[in-house]
C-alpha cells in the first residue's frame, strides 16, 4: 500500500473531518515559507484531506493559517509555527540571576552550554541525546501533543521525507519506526506500543 492509500485508510479509521477542498500546491508552499521549513510529503497530503486528527487524547497539528485576511494588514500566521517558537523560546531563555546572586564560573558555563539545547534521556537505551533549539535552527520540529503532557516531534535533520519521528515524555525520548502516517495508523490499529501514552488507547479493531 503507497503512502497515498495510507493517508486515506489513517482518515476513514480515526474518523477524521475531511477539508472541504484539498489545498493546492500554492497554498502548500505557502504553508512551508510561514513556518521556514519543508514538510514531509505524507504529512502534507494528510493535511491536504483532513481539517483536524485526532487519536485518542492526541491530537495532530494540522496547518492551518489564522488571521489570513482579518483584520486588514494582520500578518500571515501559522498555528504549525507557534508550538514550534515555544520550544526555541524555552530551550534559548537563560534565567538571569537574581540581585545579589553570583554564580561560579562552572555553573555559568554549564547554563550558556545549555542555551539553545533540548536535552532527553533515550527511553530505552539510556543515552543522552541533544538537540539543537536555537532560531532558524531547531532540529525538533513538534507535529502533535497529548493531554498526559506527551509531546510529538520530527528530528527535522536532512531530508523531511526522511525525519525520524519521536515522542518526548517526561524528560525521555520514544523513537517510532517509519513515517507519522505508518506511526498513527499503528496508534488507530491498536497495534503499536506506546507506554508514553500512559492509561489512553488509541482504538483498536475491536472498538470499531
Amino acid at each position: 500500500m503507497g503512502w497515498e492509500e495510507r493517508v486515506e485508510e489513517l482518515i476513514c479509521r480515526a474518523g477524521a473531518p475531511r477539508r472541504r477542498y484539498q489545498r493546492q500546491e500554492a497554498e502548500r508552499d505557502l504553508v512551508e515559507t510561514v513556518l521556514g521549513l519543508r514538510l514531509p510529503a505524507d504529512f502534507k497530503a494528510l493535511s491536504d484531506r483532513c481539517r483536524e486528527l485526532w487519536v485518542g487524547q492526541l491530537e495532530v497539528h494540522m496547518p492551518r493559517f489564522e488571521e489570513v485576511s482579518f483584520p486588514v494588514g494582520s500578518p500571515v500566521r501559522l498555528n504549525l509555527r507557534a508550538p514550534l517558537e515555544q520550544e526555541v523560546s524555552a530551550a534559548t531563555d537563560l534565567r538571569a540571576l537574581g540581585e545579589g546572586e553570583t554564580g561560579s564560573a562552572r555553573w555559568m558555563r554549564s547554563e550558556l552550554q545549555r542555551v539553545g539545547r533540548e536535552v532527553l534521556e533515550d527511553a530505552d537505551t539510556g543515552e543522552r541525546c541533544v538537540f539543537m533549539m536555537a532560531p532558524g535552527l531547531a532540529e525538533l520540529v513538534p507535529w502533535g501533543s497529548h493531554e498526559s503532557g506527551a509531546v510529538g516531534y520530527w528530528h527535522a535533520v536532512g531530508e523531511p521525507d526522511c525525519w525520524p519521528v519521536m515522542v518526548s515524555c517526561s524528560g525521555f525520548l520514544w523513537r517510532e519506526e517509519g513515517s507519522l502516517v505508518d506511526c498513527l495508523l499503528r496508534m488507530v490499529e491498536g497495534v503499536a506500543c506506546l507506554p508514553w501514552l500512559g492509561e489512553d488507547r488509541a482504538p483498536g479493531p475491536a472498538d470499531a
